[in-house]
C-alpha cells in the first residue's frame, strides 16, 4: 500500500506550528511589528472560531493562548486603540465560544475591560469599543439591537473622523 494520509489532527498541528512560534515571540512582535502581532491574534481567533476536531469540538488548546493574547491587547501601552479595536472585534466573533470553554477566564478578561473603560486616561474611542463589548457580553453575546449598534457605529465614526 501507499503512504497513509496524515490524520486531521496532524494537519491541524502542522498548521499551528508557525503560530506557536509567533506565540512564543509575541512580546518581540508586539514591540517590533504591531501589524503582524495583531494579525497573529486575528488568525488565532479565526482558526478557533472556524475549525473543529473530528468530534466537532473547538480546539481547546487555543483557548488559553487566545485569552492571554486578548489580555495583552487590553494591557498594551503602545498601540492602545488598534489593540482595543482588535480585542473588541475578536470578542464579538469568538466571545461566546471562548466563554463556553473557560468562563472564569472571560470573567477576568471582562474585569480588565471594565477597569480600562473606567480609566479617565483612556481615549473616548477605547472606552466606547470596550463598552460595546461589555454590552454584548451582558446580552449573552447575541447581536445588539439595531438602535444600539447604530449608536456605537455613529459614536465610533465621530471619534475616528
Amino acid at each position: 500500500g501507499g503512504a497513509r494520509a496524515p490524520s486531521a489532527a496532524r494537519k491541524a498541528d502542522a498548521c499551528l506550528v508557525p503560530p506557536q512560534k509567533d506565540f512564543t515571540v509575541r512580546e518581540e512582535l508586539q514591540q517590533q511589528d504591531v501589524e503582524r502581532w495583531l494579525g497573529f491574534i486575528t488568525f488565532l481567533c479565526e482558526v478557533f472560531g472556524a475549525m473543529r476536531s473530528s468530534t466537532g469540538e473547538p480546539f481547546r488548546v487555543l483557548v488559553c493562548p487566545i485569552y492571554t493574547c486578548l489580555r495583552e491587547l487590553l494591557q498594551s501601552q503602545d498601540v492602545k486603540e488598534d489593540a482595543v479595536l482588535c480585542c473588541s472585534m475578536e470578542l464579538q466573533s469568538t466571545g461566546r465560544l471562548l466563554e463556553e470553554q473557560l468562563p472564569e477566564m472571560m470573567t477576568e478578561l471582562l474585569a480588565s475591560a471594565r477597569d480600562k473603560m473606567l480609566c479617565p486616561s483612556e481615549s473616548m474611542l477605547t472606552r466606547s469599543l470596550l463598552l460595546e463589548v461589555i454590552e454584548l457580553h451582558a446580552n449573552s453575546w447575541n447581536p445588539l439591537t439595531p438602535p444600539i449598534t447604530q449608536y456605537y457605529n455613529r459614536t465610533i465614526q465621530k471619534l475616528t473622523a
